[in-house]
């Protein structure tokens, strides 16, 4: 059987991440991006370097279309400090694809109650961290696929990823999307909960409390994704998805008080930091050892 053509739509970190795993896979890749991003991992990573000339850019979204087309849109979604979620930029990334004989797979985080206004065959949220995100996208901790309907035709290359995840799931478009923020609200969470323990154990924080805390908390989580003692959540999803989860709960009469004291308790923490600037940085990694964030 002849591979997809595979062409991403947004070429950011996503993108990218996506792009390169799939042409470290064999697949013929092209992608498409209004603005001239970076290459992100090209610095790091010979072989990712190499693979950045594989890819084909193109001029018009649908340039490379056809019905074995598999196009990925990888267009982040917007969230202001109040926590409304803006997806017109995904919106007009899926208008453009509207005339395409291809199959449509959606990896932008979009709320559940968002999802019915969009027009894709699969939804594929991503659970991957920018330091190991391309190899998290070739062998995924967690996959979880979306039908929007019950007839939506998988792709092959999800079957392969399928095949190398720790942990998989095929289930409707609205699921994968709760299950998407359950991960990242769990992770905000956790974070939140044990800056805000660590500095009950000790106030003033140096760099010998720093390491009592550490000694402390390692006793009960071990090694567990991030339950280390240091800075606040940031990047580019936790705060903006936390946000957007607990204001879209609130709206319909939900009681998510403990998602928006995570909010409060991560916002006091921050300035933690601005009197403790030693306070150290720190990444996760997977139960498996496979990525960073």
């Amino acid at each position: 059987m002849p591979r997809e053509s595979i062409v991403v739509i947004g070429f950011g970190w996503v993108g990218q991440a996506n792009a390169l795993a799939l042409a470290r896979d064999g697949y013929p890749v092209s992608f498409y991006d209004v603005g001239a991003p970076a290459e992100h991992y090209a610095e790091h990573h010979k072989e990712h370097a190499d693979l950045y000339r594989a890819l084909r850019r193109l001029n018009d979204p649908l340039e490379a279309d056809g019905p074995g087309t598999v196009y990925i849109v990888c267009v982040g979604d917007r969230v202001d400090e109040e926590g409304n979620q803006d997806i017109a930029p995904i919106q007009r990334a899926l208008a453009s694809l509207k005339d395409a004989r291809g199959t449509v797979v959606l990896r932008s985080t979009v709320l559940p109650a968002h999802l019915t206004r969009l027009d894709f065959d699969i939804y594929l949220p991503e659970f991957v961290h920018k330091r190991a995100a391309v190899n998290e996208c070739v062998n995924p901790q967690y996959l979880v696929v979306g039908k929007k309907t019950a007839d939506s035709r998988i792709p092959s290359f999800i079957e392969t990823w399928r095949q190398r995840s720790v942990k998989h799931i095929e289930c409707g478009a609205e699921d994968a999307s709760y299950i998407k923020y359950l991960s990242n609200l769990w992770n905000a969470l956790r974070i939140a909960f044990v800056n805000e323990f660590g500095c009950s154990i000790e106030e003033p924080v140096d760099q010998k409390a720093v390491a009592r805390i550490d000694t402390i908390l390692s006793f009960i989580f071990g090694d567990a994704p991030y339950s280390r003692y240091g800075r606040s959540f940031g990047g580019n999803c936790l705060p903006k998805d936390t946000r957007a989860y607990t204001r879209w709960s609130e709206e319909r009469g939900r009681d998510v008080s403990l998602l928006r004291s995570t909010l409060i308790s991560n916002e006091a923490h921050k300035h933690r930091e601005e009197k403790y600037p030693h306070l150290p940085e720190w990444f996760s990694t997977w139960p498996n050892g496979a990525g960073s964030g």
